[in-house]
């Protein structure tokens, strides 16, 4: 009997724990496509969501910031041209989460908005860049788009990456295969503290 109430328990612990880790949002799929002013870089949503755009140097890279996400989207759709180099993601602080682009060079961001659902396509968030000159990328770091709210001490915090699986999106078809690369802070506020280019 007692073993009986002792598996009961571990069941509802493990349960109300997996609860726990399932954010409401989910990034479900992520594309690019490029035209001849812009590249554009779609992300799927499961719901409306506040965002943050940056970008940073050393690397060049492009950062979006949204509320703790499931990562759902598998392979990403990129383009020939796209500059996207490689993406991974990861959480920047509680209740935030943090993809990252590494782009082949400097880019500068053009506008970035949500969509809602409409005609049976889910919500989306879309942000459209352009390759640009090392003037105007210096020019870049200080715009930020969006409206999501990041806790000052974690903008600037020191970071020691710690590499985990790490996968690439590369070649020069339309499908690329994208694999994750995690990172953890060299002295987590909390335990299983997790980031993503903390910056």
């Amino acid at each position: 009997m007692i073993r009986i109430f002792t598996t009961i328990a571990l069941t509802l612990l493990l349960t109300a724990l997996s609860t726990a880790y399932a954010w409401a949002l989910s990034v479900d799929a992520v594309r690019v496509g490029v035209h001849p002013d812009k590249t554009r870089m779609v992300l799927e949503l499961s719901e409306v969501s506040d965002f943050r755009v940056f970008v940073l140097d050393d690397p060049t890279r492009i950062v979006v910031d949204l509320p703790a996400f499931t990562w759902t989207a598998g392979a990403m759709q990129n383009a020939p041209g796209s500059l996207i180099r490689e993406v991974r993601h990861g959480v920047l602080q509680p209740g935030v989460s943090r993809i990252v682009f590494d782009t082949e060079r400097p880019t500068a961001l053009k506008t970035a908005f949500v969509l809602p659902a409409q005609n049976g396509s889910t919500p989306r968030l879309v942000i459209d860049f352009s390759a640009a000159s090392d003037a105007e990328f210096r020019a870049e770091r200080s715009k930020v788009l969006g409206t999501l709210d990041v806790a000052p001490a974690f903008l600037k915090a020191p970071a020691r990456v710690v590499t985990g699986s790490e996968n690439r999106l590369a070649g020069s078809t339309s499908q690329c295969t994208q694999t994750t690369r995690q990172t953890e802070h060299i002295r987590p506020p909390y335990p299983g503290y997790q980031t993503a280019d903390h910056h």
